[in-house]
């Protein structure tokens, strides 16, 4: 199995844990909304992870943002095409179809992957929209559920298996850190993700950058480990900091080692 790691908040700790841990394929690097979320460089950190995480022999995966406007486009397209000339970067997470003909017109073998984050109000897919993103070159896509896993595997695409799939209550296109503080520099507290809002009613709603009330869920049952072992070769563990990270790669671990033995056991009897 293919494992990767997708962290809030990458830090130097964070390299060197995925560093050390030689099973760990590589990592997600950039950020959905804004990259000064995920590195306290925003931008400028993420090329030189990039460069740190190329020095240590890991593989990159770029997450590329989720509102690609007309303004910001031919920007982070020439930092895709950089990023690729610089690092090798061949991998990319996308959840626009525009970006997905960019890329491979610029980098023809490049590896297009469905975000997460391209899914529709209703989290509705469909065999018809799968075969499009297909024909429009899609290698891939990020799952959350075990019986589309086994789906996609069926139409010949790769499946990456989401161990700690996004969940929020809503998103927005500005950031809501901005509407707390009176300060010059914007987003200066999205590193940290400690803002807490608090309603009328004394329920509190965290603020995260561009997301309200927004958490990760880890599907633990047999049906869908089921499903990534049968089905999967690329898992991508999700998590907000190194500490949640260490310990859901640890149940990762564990839970293999059950489906490993299971299999063995399986093996003997026949």
């Amino acid at each position: 199995m293919n494992c990767y790691l997708r962290i809030d908040c990458i830090s130097p700790d964070v390299l060197d844990f995925i560093k050390e841990t030689t099973d760990i394929q590589g990592a997600i690097l950039g950020d959905y909304t804004c990259n000064r979320r995920m590195f306290a460089g925003g931008y400028a950190g993420l090329i030189k992870n990039a460069g740190d995480f190329k020095l240590i022999n890991k593989e990159i995966i770029l997450q590329t943002p989720l509102y690609m406007t007309s303004r910001k486009f031919e920007e982070i397209i020439d930092g895709i095409s950089f990023l690729h000339q610089e690092y090798g970067v061949k991998k990319f997470l996308v959840q626009d179809v525009g970006v997905l003909s960019m890329i491979l017109k610029i980098i023809p073998d490049a590896e297009c992957i469905w975000s997460q984050m391209g899914r529709n109000r209703g989290n509705v897919l469909n065999m018809d929209s799968v075969m499009f993103l297909k024909d429009q070159g899609l290698t891939g896509m990020e799952l959350c559920s075990g019986s589309r896993i086994s789906m996609l595997n069926a139409c010949g695409m790769k499946a990456y298996a989401l161990y700690g799939s996004i969940r929020y209550m809503t998103i927005s296109r500005n950031c809501y850190n901005k509407c707390f503080h009176d300060r010059a520099i914007c987003r200066i507290d999205c590193c940290n993700h400690s803002e807490v809002l608090t309603t009328e009613t004394g329920k509190t709603i965290t603020v995260d950058g561009f997301f309200l009330g927004k958490n990760y869920f880890y599907d633990d049952s047999p049906a869908y480990w089921r499903s990534v072992v049968d089905h999967c070769e690329n898992l991508i563990i999700q998590c907000e900091n190194l500490e949640e990270t260490i310990y859901y790669y640890e149940t990762y671990k564990e839970t293999m080692k059950i489906y490993e033995q299971d299999f063995c056991s399986n093996s003997s009897i026949k």
